[in-house]
């Protein structure tokens, strides 16, 4: 063989070792890009369920908050029927005070008439006896002896 197969055969081989060695270097990039696919694709599923889990908190908060809400509104219903309850009970009782009142301040107005009508008929009385003691002081005078 010449110096120029030898060397055909030399530059042959050395392109085939070199063509498999990009084979291999192609077949590990393969490789790193099917792992890099996984390590995405397990990426965005733990990225999924993550945000799945915070949409279930925010929900679960949201619902609870309303729970609470509701029970809070509840106790302010109950709070505001029992409030009104009483304030209707005490206005109840101002009302029976107030008609007590004014049949207290009736009955002290026929009371006061009354004493009035007393009252002149004892200023009548008291002239009728001053009257009488004016008269009696008349007769015993006229009866009385002289110089006594």
């Amino acid at each position: 063989m010449t110096e120029f197969e030898i060397a055909t055969l030399a530059f042959q081989k050395s392109t085939l070792a070199f063509q498999e060695a990009t084979l291999g270097f192609q077949e590990a990039t393969l490789a790193v890009r099917r792992t890099g696919l996984w390590i995405a694709g397990a990426h965005v599923a733990a990225t999924v369920v993550i945000g799945l889990g915070q949409i279930a908190v925010v929900a679960w908060g949201i619902r609870t908050m309303q729970r609470a809400g509701d029970r809070r509104a509840a106790e302010q219903d109950q709070r505001h029927a029992e409030a009104m309850q009483a304030l209707d009970m005490q206005r109840q009782a101002l009302e029976t005070l107030i008609a007590g009142q004014r049949e207290q301040g009736e009955a002290l107005r026929e009371q006061g008439a009354a004493l009035r009508e007393e009252g002149a008929a004892l200023r009548e009385q008291g002239a009728a006896l001053r009257e009488q003691g004016a008269a009696l002081s008349a007769l015993v005078a006229r009866t009385a002896p002289a110089g006594g």
